[in-house]
């Protein structure tokens, strides 16, 4: 090949990120080293370098400090090495960190996207940002930017076991079980959070309705419960199972036996007399107090609020007797929120007592809760007794602002 015959590498000292533009032009001349050029020497391609980063580079080579050389050694600035090196060196510090960490920060998964793809894309923008720990960077914009909320849920789930691998293990086989649900529906716009489907209709909470209504249809009812054709009167479950799980459980609303709080006929009941009073425009003897209280795990919002880089801010295990809880600590909530599942798992034996509370989300949505219970809560060394709204939906307990400054977890 000809000396002449090919693309002369140009390096822009003007670029706003330096340190990406000298890699670019740094892979070109090595190229040209290697091909047209390879049977130059090394001094001889010193010069042609000097050529190519023109007279800004030659102003910047000028100000180089060389060590000497060693004994029947070149002088370092005639070995490309040595000449590389120093050029690196000019260039690393000046690569402006500050927009590509803004630039991975605000990298989210758009409808549509791969999570593969979106993985591979924060790995890319992760390496320039200069992090200490980027791996814990990627998997934090995982949880933050993913689209799947059930990522979301189980990443946080797994705490501070959570690796990248366990991270990307989590959104490719959430994606996977999606596509395969939409492969068993094709004619359906299949919804995985059901919850949040009911609630984007304007449904009560509490009743899944997957057919489309007609105009002069009537909501469903909170109360109403399934089909007794599908679904278990004592579990509320799928009716074809040969050993009921609620036989000997103790209902966690009226504390009678072989019976869930879900299917409980007393809870349904209080249900029943509050949404009637609501629709019928009249209020109850006692008027619920309304709380302000987020019944979704909104995420987002959690990390918008707060340092993305640290994904433990909002959330902190305390115990309830010998029991971890991990809580999600929202200074906005005024009360204190712990699902049914939560409180079978700390085994505490306790009745809960009714009352009369609606709990009302940001959204304006309304949750009528099992009722209320009492636990003494411990962070370290100190101990409080907490009052937690029970709640029938599967979602993290919350520790309002009053609870966590209580147990000292706002200091």
């Amino acid at each position: 090949m000809a000396e002449g015959n090919y693309h002369k590498p140009e390096m822009n000292w003007q670029a706003a990120d330096l340190n990406k533009e000298w890699q670019k032009f740094r892979k070109h001349v090595q190229f040209v080293f290697d091909g047209p050029l390879c049977d130059k020497s090394e001094k001889a391609k010193v010069s042609y370098l000097m050529l190519y980063v023109g007279e800004k580079g030659r102003e910047i080579f000028e100000t180089f400090t060389f060590s000497p050389a060693g004994d029947n050694q070149p002088e370092p600035k005639e070995t490309l090495q040595a000449v590389f090196a120093k050029f690196e060196e000019y260039a690393a510090p000046r690569k402006n960190e500050i927009m590509l960490t803004v630039r991975f920060q605000r990298r989210k998964q758009v409808e549509g996207e791969s999570f593969d793809n979106f993985v591979t894309d924060l790995k890319l923008l992760v390496k320039d940002c200069g992090y200490d720990n980027p791996d814990r960077m990627v998997h934090d914009a995982i949880m933050v930017g993913c689209l799947k909320v059930q990522v979301q849920e189980k990443c946080l789930d797994e705490g501070d076991a959570l690796t990248l691998e366990k991270a990307i293990q989590i959104g490719q086989s959430q994606e996977l079980s999606s596509q395969g649900v939409k492969d068993l529906h094709p004619d359906e716009d299949v919804k995985i959070n059901a919850l949040n489907r009911e609630r984007q209709a304007g449904n009560p909470p509490g009743k899944r309705n997957t057919s489309k209504p007609s105009q002069n249809a009537q909501k469903p009812k909170p109360w109403q419960s399934q089909p007794k054709e599908t679904t278990c009167g004592k579990c509320g479950y799928d009716a074809s199972h040969e050993t009921c799980p609620a036989i000997g459980s103790k209902c966690l609303f009226c504390s009678r036996k072989n019976h869930f709080a879900q299917v409980c006929r007393q809870r349904q009941r209080a249900v029943r007399s509050l949404w009637e009073e609501a629709e019928s425009g009249t209020q109850p003897q006692e008027t619920p107090e309304q709380y302000s209280y987020n019944a979704q795990m909104h995420i987002r919002g959690i990390y918008a609020l707060s340092d993305a880089n640290d994904s433990n801010a909002f959330f902190e295990t305390v115990y309830i007797g010998d029991k971890p809880l991990r809580c999600q600590l929202d200074t906005g909530a005024k009360v204190s929120v712990l699902p049914a599942k939560h409180l079978r798992a700390v085994g505490i034996n306790a009745q809960i007592a009714p009352t009369n509370i609606v709990l009302t989300s940001f959204s304006n949505h309304k949750l009528v809760p099992m009722g209320k219970i009492s636990l003494e809560t411990r962070y370290g060394d100190t101990a409080i007794p907490i009052e937690y709204y029970v709640v029938d939906i599967d979602q993290v307990p919350v520790l309002s602002g009053s609870a966590s400054e209580g147990l000292g977890l706002l200091a």
